[in-house]
């Protein structure tokens, strides 16, 4: 085997000379690739923001509630006017989760029957069990009015309620619901108003939110228009 011979100066400095022009322009190619990397901004997760339809944290910050609920009375005993066996409810409010847990927020509050109308305000707090259930609990208190058939005159006052509730996908909730009634009579032949004591009520019902509640807004909003352009 012959040994390799040297070559000339020549030839090894125009070696040397492509040797270090390639690995300079390797590393003109790689360098500023590795600086825009370094220098572009991680992408952040999407900040949680308004929903109509209630989702806990990180999928919303904040959400509208809007609820239309029909309850079946429970108790039968009371002495405040006649009772009707169901009670209707519309909750029109909103929430912020406090974080992935927990939420709370406040309702404007309609509830009534053929007899009795109560209108007022209270606050909820919400416990979310997962990502598609949660509890609420709800406070709150109406002015209410009770009509009185026998002509002696309507009954007026102030009504504290309160509802607990099991909810799926904001859109389905199974409600317990306690309203008490206290009411004066108010009869103009009379003077003060004479108080006619309180009543307790204690509903069961099914709330239906989310679309189902915007649902029922529309239709109420409309029926209520339609009754104040008849008179």
């Amino acid at each position: 085997m012959r040994p390799l011979r040297p070559l000339p100066s020549g030839s090894r400095a125009r070696a040397t000379r492509r040797l270090v022009l390639t690995a300079l322009a390797v590393l003109a190619a790689i360098v500023p690739m590795a600086a825009a990397r370094a220098g572009a901004p991680e992408e952040a997760e999407p900040r949680p923001r308004f929903s109509l339809r209630g989702k806990p944290l990180p999928e919303c910050s904040s959400f509208l509630i809007t609820e239309f609920g029909l309850y079946y009375l429970v108790n039968r005993n009371g002495s405040l006017s006649e009772r009707r066996d169901t009670f209707a409810t519309f909750d029109l409010g909103y929430m912020r989760n406090i974080d992935r847990a927990n939420a709370a927020g406040v309702v404007l509050h309609l509830g009534g029957d053929n007899r009795r109308t109560g209108l007022g305000a209270g606050v909820r707090y919400r416990r979310w069990l997962g990502r598609r259930t949660s509890l609420n609990v709800t406070l709150g208190g109406d002015i209410v009015g009770v009509s009185d058939e026998s002509g002696t005159g309507d009954l007026a006052g102030f009504s504290a309620w309160g509802e607990v509730g099991l909810t799926v996908d904001d859109m389905a909730s199974l409600v317990l619901r306690a309203q008490d009634w206290n009411a004066r009579r108010m009869d103009y032949r009379v003077f003060p108003a004479q108080d006619e004591g309180s009543d307790m009520t204690s509903h069961l019902g099914l709330k239906v939110g989310g679309p189902g509640g915007i649902f029922a807004t529309a239709v109420l909003i409309v029926a209520g228009v339609a009754a104040v352009s008849s008179f």
